[in-house]
């Protein structure tokens, strides 16, 4: 299991770089109890719960793992390790515990990372959908909703890029199509709009929505011109 861990830093307690020492050597269960051993001196120490943590993961305790990153997170809430460790330890169960087979675990992750989403999980939304994509690259929707977890977080730059991704990987697939046209004119880009509308129109002219958002646009831009003249 590869984990994101975090190095330490020079003043740390020679138990805590011992344990580490451990684990670099795969002595895990030795390495626990250095940790414990920090722990029991300095309780909020937080890179040793999450040294622990991943030593439990590859331990195969997972839930002892997850209790000891969940632990983690409150004292450091923004502890990106910790998170992210969590983040993948939980996917990876729920992927295992799927009832039966690939369409199982797919759904049962696409499930996880709507639920992220609607909670504002970004990050853990953000793993379940990457998951997902290499489930199954033939699925436009991972792309589409990591655009929409983007669109959420209020990082444009990075919102426009996904939607390009899923629009050049799915041409075909509307709801991205469409969902750019509106964000682009929520962020007040509209001759960009209505280049897409276009492009989108070309692509799935049978699309109502897509029409009526490439008339509109087109409509727009002629008065625009007109205005101007």
């Amino acid at each position: 299991m590869l984990h994101l861990l975090s190095v330490g830093a020079a003043d740390d307690p020679p138990d805590f770089k011992r344990g580490v020492a451990l684990r670099a050597e795969r002595r895990d269960s030795e390495a626990i109890e250095a940790f414990k051993r920090v722990l029991s001196v300095s309780p909020d120490h937080t890179e040793s719960l999450v040294h622990m943590g991943a030593s439990l993961e590859d331990l195969g305790d997972l839930k002892g793992a997850e209790r000891v990153y969940r632990k983690a997170l409150e004292k450091e809430p923004d502890h990106a390790a910790a998170r992210r460790n969590l983040d993948h330890l939980l996917a990876a169960r729920d992927i295992n515990a799927a009832p039966s087979g690939p369409k199982a675990s797919e759904d049962l992750l696409f499930t996880k990372g709507l639920n992220d989403l609607e909670r504002n999980e970004f990050d853990a939304a953000l793993a379940a959908f990457r998951l997902l994509r290499g489930f199954n690259p033939e699925d436009p929707r991972p792309l589409f909703y990591t655009a929409l977890v983007w669109e959420r977080r209020g990082d444009h730059d990075r919102t426009r890029a996904a939607y390009k991704q899923a629009i050049q990987a799915f041409p075909g697939y509307a709801p991205a199509r469409v969902n750019f046209v509106v964000f682009l004119l929520e962020v007040g880009d509209r001759p960009a709009a209505a280049r897409e509308a276009r492009a989108a129109a070309d692509a799935i002219p049978g699309d109502p929505r897509v029409r009526y958002l490439a008339r509109l646009l087109e409509a727009g831009t002629n008065t625009d011109n007109a205005s101007d003249r």
